[in-house]
């Protein structure tokens, strides 16, 4: 997998694995250079909700999605909490704080740290189904050293799951009920060391 260094490498890595050319009209960027009112948001909504031209699958990249006024971002809540199957929606931003809660709470957080993308989860996954139950439950203490953690943890696996189309979708709905969990505020160490002990070889 190529190192990723900067916020619009993402967005061309995501589209890449899907067969999304960048010069491609299913590739969709929008790149403000003042406000994101909330006349324009209505327009990229329009272009979500249309077919792909070429490929299977479209991607609409906003670049300084903070600049959406808290107007246009909420009438993107929708659309981001039921986007099209077919289409990959990706918001990019120097600190998440610059968006509203509403929004970060639809949306799967990635902070990127000039790392390759999102590989440790994986690779966590794979030790993980080969490990006895002691070591289960000493992996899952290190993930829960609190919710966040835990939280970004589980994030970023799905999200990787998702990119390896080898995975099951019943691991992958095992990993998003135990993200939902976490919303709910079950018990962190709990959801994580259940999580774990249910993963086959």
């Amino acid at each position: 997998m190529p190192i990723i260094t900067n916020k619009f490498d993402l967005a061309i890595e995501i589209a890449k694995k899907n067969n999304i050319p960048q010069n491609s009209p299913d590739f969709i960027l929008v790149t403000p250079e003042n406000s994101i009112g909330i006349e324009k948001i209505r327009e990229v909504i329009s272009t979500i909700n249309l077919k792909p031209y070429q490929s299977l699958q479209k991607i609409v990249v906003i670049q300084n999605a903070h600049k959406m006024t808290p107007e246009a971002q909420n009438s993107f809540l929708k659309t981001l909490e039921e986007p099209p199957k077919n289409t990959f929606i990706v918001l990019l931003v120097e600190n998440e704080d610059q968006l509203l809660p509403t929004i970060l709470s639809r949306c799967q957080i990635i902070n990127l740290v000039g790392a390759h993308l999102c590989v440790r989860p994986i690779n966590d996954i794979l030790e993980i189904q080969k490990m006895p139950l002691g070591l289960r439950f000493k992996k899952a203490s290190e993930i829960a050293v609190n919710r966040e953690s835990a939280q970004n943890w589980l994030k970023n696996a799905i999200f990787t799951l998702h990119e390896n189309v080898n995975e099951s979708a019943e691991i992958i709905i095992k990993f998003q009920k135990a993200l939902k969990k976490l919303d709910q505020n079950v018990n962190t160490r709990l959801v994580i060391e259940n999580l774990l002990v249910s993963l086959r070889a």
